[in-house]
C-alpha cells in the first residue's frame, strides 16, 4: 500500500479465494500493489468503508499538544469562513529546532508498528511577487518519535491561512512511549489544525473460499 508491506495472505488451496485485509487509506489517490512468488490469477480488487474501524484512529487537535518556542494557538473569527475544527489552530511552528508541538503516546498508538498521520494543515507561503503568477511554496513538516526514528512530507498551497487541506505522513514508530514532536528545524512549517494518527492495518487478515 503506497510503496509499504501491509499483509501476507494464503489460500490453502487451488480454486477461488477471498482475502481481506483492514487498511487506513490515505486521503486522495492510493497504490495497492499485489505480488505472490508462485503467480496468482487476480480477478479483482475492491475498497470498501468499514465505518466500525474508525474508532482505531486518534484525533489530537492542534490547541490540544504540548507548545515549544514559537508555536501559538490561533483562533479564526466566527464569519472568517475558516474550516478549522474548533476554530483553532496551531501557528509559527518551525523555523528554528525548537519551535515544535508534541503530541505525548497515548491509547491506540501506544505500540511500536507502522501508522498514518493525517495532517489538517494551512499554508498560504509566496516567494516573491509577481502579479500573475506568484511562485507558492510547499512547506515541509517533520514528525520525530523520541528515542525513535522521523518522516516527513511537504504539504501545497491551500490559498489561505484559514483554509485547511490533509495530508498524510507514513510512519513506523519504535517505541511505546515516545512523544511525537512536529516541526521543521530550518524552514517554517505549515500551520496545523489537527493530526490524526492511525494504524495502517487492523485486525487480521481473512482469507475464505468465494464458492
Amino acid at each position: 500500500m503506497n510503496g509499504r508491506p501491509v499483509a501476507t495472505v494464503k489460500a490453502k488451496g487451488a480454486g477461488a479465494w477471498r482475502s481481506t485485509v483492514r487498511v487506513h487509506l490515505s486521503q486522495g489517490i492510493n497504490e495497492v500493489e499485489v505480488r505472490s512468488k508462485t503467480g496468482i490469477l487476480l480477478r479483482e480488487l475492491t475498497t470498501t468503508r468499514t465505518p466500525q474501524a474508525d474508532t482505531a484512529a486518534v484525533t489530537v487537535q492542534g490547541e490540544d499538544t504540548i507548545r515549544h518556542g514559537t508555536a501559538v494557538v490561533n483562533t479564526y473569527p466566527d464569519g472568517s469562513g475558516s474550516n478549522a475544527s474548533g476554530l483553532k489552530g496551531v501557528g509559527f511552528v518551525g523555523n528554528g529546532a525548537g519551535n515544535t508541538f508534541e503530541v505525548p503516546r497515548g491509547p491506540g498508538f501506544d505500540k511500536p508498528g507502522d501508522y498514518n498521520i493525517a495532517v489538517t494543515y494551512a499554508n498560504a507561503e509566496l516567494s516573491g511577487r509577481h502579479d500573475y503568477n506568484p511562485q507558492v511554496v510547499d512547506r515541509r513538516l517533520e514528525v520525530t518519535e523520541t528515542g525513535g526514528g522521523s518522516a516527513y512530507a511537504y504539504f501545497r498551497y491551500t490559498y489561505a491561512w484559514n483554509s485547511f487541506l490533509e495530508r498524510t505522513i507514513p510512519v513506523r514508530l519504535t517505541t511505546a512511549g515516545g512523544s511525537l514532536v512536529f516541526g521543521n528545524p530550518t524552514a517554517y512549517a505549515p500551520d496545523i489544525d489537527k493530526v490524526v494518527i492511525a494504524p495502517l492495518t487492523v485486525g487480521t487478515p481473512t482469507t475464505s473460499p468465494t464458492r
